[in-house]
C-alpha cells in the first residue's frame, strides 16, 4: 500500500498538533467556505503527494474563484501524482523576506524518532548545521537544540516571539513523534514565522502503518 502522506493528510496531521493552518477542498464552494477560515493571503495547490509546482497565491477573497479555475486546468493538463480532484489551501505569510527553516522528524535505526531543525532548501534562513535531538522535548531541551543548529551570531536575529514561536513547533513535534510512532519521516520546509505565527511552506511525510509504540524511551539509559 502507499506509504507516503498526501499533502492534506501530512497538513491534517500537522495541524491535529497545532502546526500551521490548512483547509481542503473539492469544489469552489468548500474552498469558498474554506477561505473564510483563512487569513490570506492563501496559497491554492493540488492535492498531491509531493508539491508539483503549480500553485495560485489568493490575496483577496475576490480572487479565489479565478485562481480556483486556473489551477483546476493546469492540474487536469498535468495530473500530479496521486491527485484526486482535491485543493489544499494554507495560509503564506505577507512577508516574502521571512527566514525559514526546515524541522521534522527522522527515525534512528536503533533509538527511533528524532526531532530535527536544519536548513531549508527553499528558502534563506539562520540555521548553520542539521541538529538533531531525541524526544520528549520540553521547551529548555527545545531551546537548546535551536541554539546548537543558529549560528550564535544569528540568533539575536530572532525576535523573542519568533524564537518562542520556534520553540513551541518543537515541542508540538516531539509530542507528534511519541504520540504517532508509525510517522517515520515528517519534512516541514519551509516553516516560516511571522512574530509568533508559523507558516508551513511545505510537507511530506511518510508513514508505516505496522510500527508499534516503544515502551519507554530506550535512550534514557545513556
Amino acid at each position: 500500500g502507499r506509504t507516503r502522506l498526501t499533502l492534506s493528510e501530512a497538513g491534517s496531521l500537522l495541524a491535529t498538533f497545532g502546526i500551521g493552518s490548512f483547509a481542503v477542498a473539492d469544489s469552489l464552494e468548500r474552498a469558498e467556505a474554506a477561505a473564510r477560515t483563512l487569513h490570506p493571503p492563501i496559497l491554492l495547490e493540488p492535492d498531491a503527494l509531493e508539491r508539483s509546482g503549480l500553485d495560485r497565491i489568493v490575496r483577496s477573497r475576490r480572487a479565489l474563484a479565478k485562481a480556483w479555475t486556473q489551477l483546476h486546468d493546469e492540474a487536469a493538463a498535468s495530473l500530479p501524482q496521486c491527485w484526486n480532484g482535491q485543493t489544499l489551501l494554507r495560509e503564506i505569510p505577507r512577508d516574502d523576506a521571512a527566514s525559514g527553516f526546515a524541522v521534522g522528524i527522522a527515525t534512528d535505526t536503533r533509538f527511533g524518532p528524532v526531532v530535527v531543525i536544519g536548513r531549508s532548501e527553499r528558502r534563506d534562513g539562520l540555521v548553520q548545521q542539521r541538529s538533531v535531538m531525541l524526544p520528549p522535548l520540553n521547551a529548555r531541551l527545545a531551546a537548546d537544540l535551536v541554539a546548537r543548529a543558529v549560528r550564535p551570531s544569528n540568533v539575536s536575529e530572532l525576535s523573542p516571539a519568533t524564537l518562542e514561536a520556534l520553540v513551541d513547533t518543537l515541542t508540538r513535534l516531539s509530542a507528534l513523534a511519541c504520540a504517532l510512532p508509525w510517522v517515520l519521516t515528517l519534512v516541514v520546509d519551509p516553516i516560516v514565522f511571522a512574530g509568533a505565527r508559523a507558516y508551513v511552506g511545505g510537507v511530506t511525510a511518510d508513514v508505516d502503518p505496522q510500527r508499534k509504540l516503544m515502551r519507554g524511551y530506550p535512550h534514557m539509559a545513556i
